[in-house]
């Protein structure tokens, strides 16, 4: 019973993973496309070997222009479609490289890309967003699927296939091989003007080893946050995602200090808990 309990709770955590990943994904690609109207969406996950989805619909953002359902329905339907292509193998060149939406995508029958198949966690699931603008979407599953670490390569074949202006003037390819790191510079000022919440530099930052210990390290890796000092009273935190409230009131509740966010990349954050915490 024990080793079913922490199964499920291993799945929740990479469920949760997944969800802040699409979320802060969606944001950059929001933020450098600026699409008008256009605030979020619909994402799912679905498992090709079941042909369940392990995440069904879900909305992330805001969907402002009553298209709410449609998008839900978009979304499902991009992903069962690249099911039925893994395992036609259409058009399906490396055998490595993600599968896309794209490949078979129809405008006359509304089918659209903004779904991408591969590996994860030992099985194959597809990623699929809808309600950006079609690059947009695509974009979207790309950042998502790099974030959890699933699609560090083969990157810069996939984006000729849709000739996605997103995901190549927004990655940076290293060397001449395929491996991939996503280019946040431009996301994170945008997103930094959006919120209106400063920058922080982890890299040259040297943050109060008293202050970081105010909260412990399941709590930073969770709300993806790093306290970094105590100025003029208050606690200056480093955060992927500022806007989220709940996780400033958690913070302020566990350390008695009132926040000031400052917004860093997720890749930053990572690097940085772990120089301060290394693996035993």
């Amino acid at each position: 019973m024990k080793k079913d309990f922490a199964i499920v709770e291993e799945w929740l955590e990479l469920v949760s993973a997944i969800i802040a990943a699409v979320t802060t994904s969606v944001h950059e690609v929001i933020s450098v496309i600026q699409p008008e109207g256009r605030k979020g969406g619909y994402f799912c996950l679905l498992d090709h070997a079941t042909g369940t989805f392990l995440i069904p619909p879900t909305l992330i953002g805001e969907v402002t222009n009553g298209e709410g359902d449609k998008y839900a329905e978009y979304c499902a339907e991009k992903a069962r479609r690249i099911s039925i292509l893994i395992d036609a193998d259409v058009n399906h060149t490396h055998s490595s490289d993600p599968w896309l939406s794209w490949e078979s995508r129809d405008s006359d029958k509304q089918r659209w890309g903004g779904a991408v198949g591969c590996g994860l966690d030992g099985r194959i699931v597809i990623f699929s967003f809808s309600g950006l603008p079609e690059m947009g979407d695509e974009a979207a599953m790309f950042l998502t699927s790099a974030k959890m670490g699933v699609l560090e390569k083969f990157v810069r074949r996939s984006a000729e296939v849709s000739n996605n202006t997103i995901i190549k003037e927004h990655l940076c390819f290293i060397g001449d091989g395929d491996d991939v790191t996503i280019l946040e510079e431009r996301a994170l000022d945008a997103l930094a003007k959006k919120w209106d919440v400063p920058r922080i530099d982890l890299e040259e930052e040297v943050p109060d080893p008293e202050v970081v210990k105010l909260i412990d390290l399941e709590m930073m890796k969770r709300l993806k946050v790093l306290l970094v000092r105590i100025e003029d009273g208050e606690l200056i935190v480093a955060m992927v995602d500022p806007s989220n409230l709940m996780a400033i009131d958690d913070i302020r509740l566990v350390t008695g200090y009132d926040v000031q966010p400052r917004i860093c990349s997720e890749k930053a954050l990572n690097a940085k808990i772990q120089e301060l915490f290394p693996a035993p």
